[in-house]
């Protein structure tokens, strides 16, 4: 099962994903996002579904990019992909009803001199995100999670900020969506042709999150509580309140080592390294 999201901002793209992946009654953690460069720019990936047909059709999309002029990259990329989902997916002879086959995409491409672009590979269908797209199993909560943001709010973010609502997206569905987990995973793609990738728990982040949503929770049952006093709820109220410093003030400086973790992995061009060496067939049921 899989939640990854892709988000344009001011400064460029950003993808994210989780890192479990199960089968039948096994676990396993390992990567759903990478990168690689080509004639046309640099390329970044996330999928969610059929994991080795996924990689498999990436892998031929990489070879082929390769050797294929700047101008032609996009065409290059959904030519090769259409073609691969047909041979793989609508090519097995029991793509109807098996429903460990499919496998969807995301595509980041920053070209020299040009604002980084965002595609969503759907089958065969191949469409420019000019804000934000979710896949996987956690799909339908984070688009909801995300909406609020989207889609003006997210044109005038920081990457910084977009790294701040992917962490919160991901942080939720982990904590409510089953077979979604692991460690969270970020590819940021700059504008300016920066790119790397960084790899966290989050993990004391998520669970503060995750302590913030329940008492937003437990204030909007007093707000609407008319059998609770006036005084009762001005408690209430500011309890909440002192809650809420006490989060910043804990969230303050593990944001900051994250930050920095995420502002070296730029300057490295680090690749994300695997977390299990066994993938199974499918992330997304």
């Amino acid at each position: 099962m899989t939640i990854a999201a892709g988000f344009v901002h001011s400064e460029g793209v950003m993808l994210c994903s989780d890192t479990q992946f199960e089968a039948g009654a096994s676990k396993t953690y390992g990567t759903k996002l990478g990168f690689f460069n080509c004639p046309g720019g640099n390329i970044a990936y996330a999928f969610a579904g059929n994991a080795s047909f996924a990689m498999s059709a990436i892998q031929k999309c990489e070879e082929k990019l390769k050797s294929t002029p700047a101008g032609d990259t996009i065409c290059q990329i959904e030519k090769t992909l259409d073609r691969e989902y047909r041979r793989v997916v609508y090519g097995h002879f029991d793509h109807t009803f098996d429903w460990t086959l499919p496998y969807v995409f995301l595509i980041a491409l920053q070209r020299p001199g040009r604002r980084c672009s965002l595609f969503a590979i759907e089958q065969t269908a191949m469409r420019s995100v000019p804000d934000s797209e979710c896949i996987g199993v956690g799909k339908d909560f984070a688009t909801y999670l995300v909406k609020p943001d989207w889609p003006s709010a997210l044109a005038s973010m920081t990457e910084y900020e977009a790294l701040l609502l992917a962490a919160s997206t991901l942080a939720r569905v982990k904590a409510h969506v089953s077979g979604c987990g692991g460690t969270s995973q970020f590819i940021m793609m700059r504008n300016d042709g920066g790119l790397g990738s960084m790899s966290h728990s989050f993990s004391g982040i998520e669970e503060r999150i995750n302590s913030y949503d329940a008492s937003t929770q437990t204030l909007l049952s007093d707000i609407a509580n008319v059998d609770l006093g006036d005084s009762d709820f001005e408690k209430r109220l500011d309890l909440f309140s002192q809650n809420v410093r006490y989060l910043r003030q804990m969230m303050r400086d593990p944001m900051q080592i994250a930050r920095r973790e995420f502002d070296a992995a730029i300057e490295r061009k680090n690749t994300i390294p695997p977390t299990a060496r066994l993938v199974p067939e499918s992330t997304t049921h």
